[in-house]
């Protein structure tokens, strides 16, 4: 490059194309009096990857902190850690947890794992006690489900018929109710649980024409009254 200046003012020259150089020439070093420096194609390469990885960095990081607010993945079981930075789990917290081997959205309210927005049909369906949660009234009681407490005792109701249920709220039960309680009683002793409910709430009345076996020297039999009334235990005929 030439300059109307070349051969008076010397310095103004060199200096010309060297800016010159500095602005248009491909991305490299220039020579300068103080020595070489990356020129302006250079420095807009060397911006742009850092700005790229800044970026990319950010992004990650990003990703990272949402997905230790909203955990990625189902869980068998309810987590007690951020998956990140392993953090423990906080308050609004939400991830994905198997109930029953049905997948539903979880947020960490009160100390627990809850279904928000959960909705009467969904209450309806045989696993529907395990969505909702159960707070303990005794200090430092541990979050659960109602399906989890009602399952620490067992009530004798869920192992009879519909025929067997009607039969018991007659006032003058003819069927033999034996059968499901036994049932109960081995359900709540092969799973560690040492009592089960019966149900006397709406009158109900049992009948029994055998012996209800009980394998275990601490079990309870548990109801709406205190002792124990309504059963009707029938000799041979």
């Amino acid at each position: 490059m030439t300059s109307p200046l070349d051969g008076k003012v010397a310095p103004f020259g060199n200096a010309v194309d060297k800016f010159h150089n500095f602005l248009h020439d491909p991305a490299g070093d220039i020579d300068t009096e103080s020595g070489s420096m990356p020129n302006l194609r250079k420095l807009s390469d060397e911006l742009r990857g850092i700005a790229a990885n800044t970026a990319e960095e950010t992004a990650g990081d990003r990703v990272m902190a949402i997905e230790d607010r909203i955990y990625p993945g189902v869980y068998s079981t309810p987590p007690t850690h951020k998956p990140h930075s392993g953090a423990p789990s906080a308050e609004g917290d939400r991830c994905t947890i198997l109930v029953d081997g049905v997948a539903y959205e979880h947020l960490l309210s009160g100390g627990g794992w809850v279904i928000p927005n959960i909705d009467a049909a969904q209450l309806a369906q045989p696993n529907g006690s395990a969505r909702v949660g159960f707070v303990g009234v005794a200090p430092g009681s541990v979050p659960a489900t109602v399906a989890e407490i009602l399952r620490n005792a067992p009530s004798v109701w869920l192992f009879m018929s519909p025929a067997l249920r009607a039969d018991s709220l007659s006032g003058n039960p003819v069927l033999n109710h034996t059968p499901a309680f036994q049932a109960a009683v081995d359900y709540a002793i092969a799973r560690g649980i040492n009592k089960i409910f019966i149900n006397f709430g709406q009158g109900q009345k049992y009948r029994f024409e055998g012996t209800v076996k009980i394998l275990s020297g601490d079990f309870a039999l548990t109801g709406d009254h205190s002792p124990i009334r309504g059963l009707m235990p029938v000799g041979p005929a």
